[in-house]
């Protein structure tokens, strides 16, 4: 029973939406307005797919409207998707519509991709003359993130309380991934720090097209904190 409530929550996370077509003018067909559908990887899935064969490991960038003929149908308006052909020019550029619950963003609307070069990642922002360098520098060789496997790569600090944006960047250029997922120059990301939560994971997870921030104590704080509790229970036996 304990089995069959977990996997219900887990589904009931995910809510597919009504929409009926996309499609993805790009470099790869001279932008054409009406051309190249999307197709669906089955009927209701709300996972749209569109595979192209172009000039070797060339990056490509792309949109994704949900009218035919109409830029102001893009499912992400600012900027443009970007993604790299592989060693034979091809690549699958995914957008999945549904919307989740797992502390990754977006939440809905992620644009992924099959492929990605071996790219390294900066995490840049207005937090980085803290641990060195200037803000905002997507060359900072003290935030580089660092490779989880998989495809995701991660940057942590302990930063002063504050309020603070930041976004994760190719290394050396604005290509990113953020809130309106694999976009040129991407939304920032919020977050504060206090006095006692102020060590900050930022995670990108470049497949799939999302991004996360973590905000806990640092590891100090946290090693005294469990230090406390222990002290606690001991002194209730």
């Amino acid at each position: 029973m304990k089995t069959f409530v977990k996997a219900l929550a887990i589904v009931m996370l995910i809510a597919a939406p009504a929409h009926a077509d996309f499609w993805c003018p790009g470099t790869t067909n001279g932008w054409d307005v009406n051309g190249n559908a999307m197709t669906e990887t089955f009927g209701g899935s709300g996972i749209w797919d569109y595979s192209w064969t172009g000039t070797p490991n060339n990056r490509e960038l792309f949109d994704i409207i949900s009218l035919p003929g109409n830029w102001d149908s893009k499912v992400h308006p600012a900027g443009n998707q970007w993604a790299y052909g592989d060693g034979t020019g091809s690549n699958t550029l995914t957008l999945d519509t549904n919307t989740y619950a797992d502390g990754w963003l977006p939440d809905t609307n992620r644009v992924k991709v099959a492929f990605e070069p071996n790219t390294s990642w900066t995490a840049t922002g207005s937090f980085q003359s803290q641990v060195g360098g200037s803000d905002w520098d997507n060359g900072n060789i003290n935030t580089p993130m660092a490779d989880q496997g998989g495809g995701i790569f991660k940057f942590e600090a302990t930063l002063a309380p504050g309020n603070y944006a930041w976004k994760p960047v190719v290394t050396g250029s604005w290509d990113s991934i953020s809130t309106n997922s694999r976009n040129v120059n991407t939304n920032n990301i919020d977050f504060t720090t206090d006095a006692v939560n102020n060590h900050v994971e930022m995670w990108v997870d470049v497949l799939n097209g999302t991004v996360k921030t973590v905000i806990t104590p640092e590891p100090a704080t946290m090693a005294l904190l469990g230090f406390g509790a222990l002290a606690l229970i001991r002194r209730r036996r």
